[in-house]
């Protein structure tokens, strides 16, 4: 079969490259045989949205001849072209669904507060041969609000290494929260950690990854003994909560909770609020509380506190067992198969 051949193309296009599933299935792709040429989509204000869409618009007409296949992270503007394009020309088109394009929160948070990108996501969901959903929550909501049937695909957590035989902990509480707004920070609760944190004075609280007028908003607000940081490497992350003893996940919406999975995998305890995909993620390996009360929180909290060290395996082999890289390819895999589309 030669290069140029669509049976061994693959369009493989996204609006995020930082995170490590979007690149894990771009390089499955490659690994079952295809020639993937990538487009990242950088949009923000309207000239730069006009600009993006332009640009894509020409890049798809000069790759989508020899694609068998169109692949696309997050159903919104930027999946509008690929969609339609690949359709018409019969191309098979996958969409995977993160959460952001399917939530509309009273605070602000979702794609579906805008017509215009609400009317884009339900026609390229519908149009799709495939929709993916990370979750099963969110597969859940993809049918619900779109009317569309979509595949769970497993929210696989990447390069983990393996936790030191002995760790010194330093911090009793964590949570990660990248972002710098202050609906980000609603969104992932981090209010409500700042407040269970000034009613437990004599524990040691972090939050990694804030930034702006969030990590502003905090600052203004935290105890003594709450402290954050802003961006960091993902190996800075890991040596913070590889020495936290409890990972706390607040979210007032949570597509698939992967901050949480990381945690979990190197051994932190989980707590979190009964939303979204918060509940798969913690299964029976950590605690859950059904409302944001703190005294409900403090009780989890305690909990897992002074839980056994058996649950912290326990939560590690749960991550590593069921949301595995391995798991989610064998996934996409099947859905090749199901798509007809010859490996290379």
């Amino acid at each position: 079969m030669g290069k140029g051949s669509p049976h061994r193309r693959a369009l493989f296009i996204t609006a995020s490259d930082s995170l490590p599933p979007v690149k894990g299935d771009r390089d499955l792709l490659e690994r079952e045989g295809f020639i993937v040429q990538y487009f990242f989509y950088k949009g923000g204000d309207p000239k730069r949205i006009l600009l993006a869409q332009t640009r894509l618009f020409l890049w798809l007409c000069r790759h989508l001849w020899n694609a068998s296949l169109i692949f696309i992270w997050f159903a919104d503007l930027h999946a509008f072209w690929p969609v339609v394009l690949g359709k018409f020309l019969r191309r098979k088109v996958v969409v995977v669904v993160g959460g952001y394009e399917v939530a509309r929160e009273a605070w602000g948070y979702g794609a579906q507060h805008q017509a215009l990108r609400r009317l884009v996501i339900r026609l390229c969901c519908r149009l799709a041969d495939k929709v993916l959903g990370v979750s099963r929550f969110l597969r859940s909501r993809i049918r619900s609000l779109l009317k569309v049937e979509a595949d769970e695909l497993c929210p696989a957590i990447y390069h983990i290494p393996e936790p030191p035989p002995q760790v010194q902990f330093e911090w009793d509480m964590v949570t990660v929260c990248g972002g710098h707004t202050l609906q980000r920070l609603l969104t992932k609760g981090i209010d409500f950690f700042v407040e269970v944190s000034r009613r437990m004075p004599d524990r040691k609280f972090l939050i990694i990854g804030l930034e702006g007028e969030a990590r502003r908003w905090v600052e203004e607000r935290r105890p003594d003994n709450l402290t954050v940081t802003g961006s960091l490497r993902n190996e800075e992350v890991y040596q913070l909560l590889v020495r936290s003893r409890v990972v706390c996940q607040f979210s007032r919406y949570e597509g698939s909770a992967g901050a949480l999975g990381e945690a979990m995998a190197v051994g932190c305890i989980p707590v979190g609020l009964s939303c979204g995909g918060i509940p798969e993620r913690i299964g029976d390996a950590g605690f859950l509380i059904d409302k944001l009360e703190v005294q409900d929180a403090l009780q989890a909290v305690e909990k897992a506190l002074n839980a056994p060290d058996s649950l912290r395996e326990k939560a590690r082999r749960r991550i590593r067992t069921l949301f595995s890289p391995e798991v989610r390819e064998a996934k996409l895999r099947e859905v090749l198969r199901e798509l007809g589309i010859r490996r290379g």
